[in-house]
């Protein structure tokens, strides 16, 4: 398994770099420049708003590095790779398996970034929030996403895969689109008792309450979800190899 992750890190090191430079540039630059020469900010800490931009910001950068899964695992659409994949023995699975612990190191670069972030913002702006229990959330909300992805893109290629996932994404927004249009909405309240129920959450986020809520615990799903799918992508490896084109 081993010689796989060392050909897919040789292989999409190119993209690996480009994803972390341009992390990097979102995460820390942004960061650096919202923060840098505001005494307000120095002083006083973050508002409520800055919190919630320093979660965006955090946020995109997995959902950036995740788009570049697609990119890791087409350079391998070949045909003959495939099958000579499958003739090794046990190479169908570890071949597999490189892929997906190759994409988790990326999350948990991604995390790391993230985290190394937050700690130098802390010496810097008073009361700094701590965000780590959030990225830990967006780490698993990310591998539910892979865990989803994955199989259908070894079943049908990268085309299909990325079909797949704009579709969740979606079907995600018309629920929500179709909830604020016919749901009750009462529970908000008027939109700056909304803004301040939103800035609350942020602000006292704890992940030992997640195990409380259905979300939570869909969240924690993350883990076992990611590794039962790469059990289901080794069953449906061979398949997505006879779809292949070359």
């Amino acid at each position: 398994m081993l010689g796989f992750l060392y050909k897919d890190i040789r292989t999409n090191l190119k993209w690996l770099l480009l994803g972390i430079v341009v992390i990097l540039f979102m995460v820390c630059f942004m960061t650096f420049a919202m923060v840098s020469g505001n005494e307000t900010i120095m002083n006083n800490g973050l508002s409520s708003f800055m919190k919630v931009v320093l979660l965006f910001i955090e946020g995109s950068a997995f959902i950036l590095m995740g788009t570049f899964s697609l990119n890791y695992i087409q350079s391998d659409e070949r045909r003959k790779w495939g099958y000579y994949v499958s003739s090794i023995p046990g190479g169908k699975a570890k071949c597999i398996i490189a892929k997906y612990v190759f994409i988790f190191l990326t999350t948990a670069i991604t995390f790391l970034i993230c985290e190394v972030n937050n700690l130098v913002m802390k010496n810097f702006v008073k009361d700094a929030p701590d965000l780590t229990e959030l990225l830990i959330s967006m780490v698993c909300l990310s591998l539910i996403m892979r865990a989803l992805e994955l199989p259908c893109i070894f079943a049908y290629g990268t085309k299909v895969g990325s079909q797949v996932k704009g579709g969740m994404i979606v079907l995600i927004l018309i629920v929500g689109a179709v909830y604020f249009m016919f749901g009750d909405l009462s529970w908000m309240g008027t939109e700056d008792e909304l803004w301040e129920k939103i800035f609350a959450w942020i602000q006292g986020f704890d992940i030992s309450r997640l195990l409380d809520t259905t979300v939570g615990k869909i969240l924690l799903l993350g883990p076992p979800m990611y590794i039962v799918s790469c059990f289901i992508s080794i069953k449906l490896y061979l398949k997505g190899v006879d779809r292949m084109e070359k």
